[in-house]
């Protein structure tokens, strides 16, 4: 079976206007183990959740590679004789437009063939601020909705690309107050906090002073999610563009000794959230299929195509049928490692290293390895692995073995 299913797409009908424009808003290094709509209990997400109310969400959703460059060329890029995302675009007249922070995107963007890439200034933050308005995330996100709001909704794609996580902390000192625990002293104060890159998991303490300085950074994304809906809904419905909302990759957080470091492969790295907002028609959606971050280039062609392509990459059509499974396998990389995620499973390697191998998506942290224990399963996926990474296309013809039943 391949990874992208022999389903045959009929073009879908989504009403008889023509076809708005879209506006993708990625943020870099979101886990989704912080975020309500994904589980995240501990830290109050309204925005977010707000999102998955309004959206399609992907429960099981990929990056192809665990370094935000090389994920965005992934994506826009072209591979095997296609043409890039903006060209395909381009050929439907319908301009790309990014605006980011991230030279190394925005250079990505520009050898892309993207019509317009415009740098976002990133404002200098050596302390938290008092007000969320205050944020360098949301003085960007501001701005950049400020300049799109004159854009020709019907024939533009505008993506926004923000560092996110991976800019400065500067979320309000009140927030981390909130969520420490006083017992074991002040939270952090740190504002560019450095990579970690250990191999055993931190202690409690530390782990905790990382995660309630993330999870206050992830609040100020909340916040920019919930402005972003504000503006949305102020657009008349006939012209409102679609909206998808993603991370080009995740983030570890200690649990495996390393934070925020793209070298090592963990589910913390690879999962991404991934929501799609169209109207009336994406309202409380949940698809729990496999999902990739490259199926958002496929998404944005079939929605600005007149009619809708037959491409099952599409996630269009998992708004009507949200349990369709269009993939069973997604290729994962990072600096050191590589690695098959099935439905079922997740197996990684490393270079002279046994090949890891964990049970999804119960197991959602990495903490029971099995390899051992399945060595049948493990040398399967292995076989999987191989042929997927030797390919030249996303396809692979190994078969995939499912869960164990009892």
């Amino acid at each position: 079976m391949s990874e992208v299913g022999p389903i045959e797409i009929q073009a879908t009908e989504r009403g008889a206007q023509s076809r708005r424009g879209a506006v993708v808003l990625t943020f870099d290094s979101v886990n989704t183990a912080f975020l309500g709509p994904y589980g995240n209990t501990w830290l109050a997400t309204p925005g977010w959740n707000q999102l998955a109310a309004s959206s399609l969400l992907m429960e099981q959703c990929l990056t192809p590679n665990t370094q935000a460059g090389e994920a965005f060329q992934n994506l826009w890029g072209g591979t095997n004789g296609h043409t890039t995302l903006a060209e395909q675009l381009c050929e439907r007249s319908v301009t790309s437009r990014l605006i980011s922070d991230d030279e190394k995107v925005l250079q990505i963007a520009r050898e892309t063939g993207f019509s317009s890439v415009e740098t976002m200034a990133v404002p200098s933050a050596t302390q938290a601020v008092d007000d969320l308005e205050q944020t360098t995330l949301f003085q960007q996100i501001d701005t950049a909705l400020h300049r799109i709001s004159s854009a020709d909704h019907s024939a533009t794609v505008n993506w926004i690309h923000l560092q996110g996580m991976m800019g400065p902390w500067d979320a309000p000192t009140g927030m981390r107050d909130t969520l420490f625990d006083e017992e074991i002293g002040d939270p952090p104060t740190w504002i560019l906090p450095s990579p970690i890159t250990n191999q055993d998991p931190l202690d409690s303490d530390d782990l905790l002073r990382w995660q309630v300085s993330y999870g206050a950074q992830i609040q100020v994304i909340d916040f920019c999610l919930q402005a972003t809906q504000n503006w949305l809904e102020a657009i008349p419905s006939s012209i409102r563009p679609l909206l998808i909302v993603s991370a080009p990759r995740g983030c570890n957080l200690g649990a495996h000794g390393s934070c925020l470091d793209d070298a090592t492969l963990w589910t913390d790295t690879a999962q991404v959230p991934l929501f799609v907002v169209d109207g009336e028609h994406t309202r409380s959606l949940r698809s729990q299929g496999l999902a990739s971050w490259l199926d958002i280039g496929p998404t944005l062609i079939d929605y600005v195509t007149e009619p809708p392509y037959a491409d099952s990459r599409s996630l269009l059509h998992r708004i009507k049928q949200p349990g369709m499974t269009c993939r069973d396998r997604c290729l994962l990389r990072s600096q050191h490692e590589v690695g098959i995620r099935t439905e079922d499973w997740f197996l990684k390697l490393r270079k002279s290293s046994e090949p890891n191998l964990f049970v999804k998506p119960d197991d959602r942290n990495d903490i029971n390895e099995i390899s051992q224990r399945l060595g049948s399963i493990t040398e399967q996926l292995r076989l999987a692995l191989t042929e997927l990474r030797d390919s030249k296309t996303e396809s692979a013809s190994t078969g995939i073995p499912g869960r164990l039943k009892d």
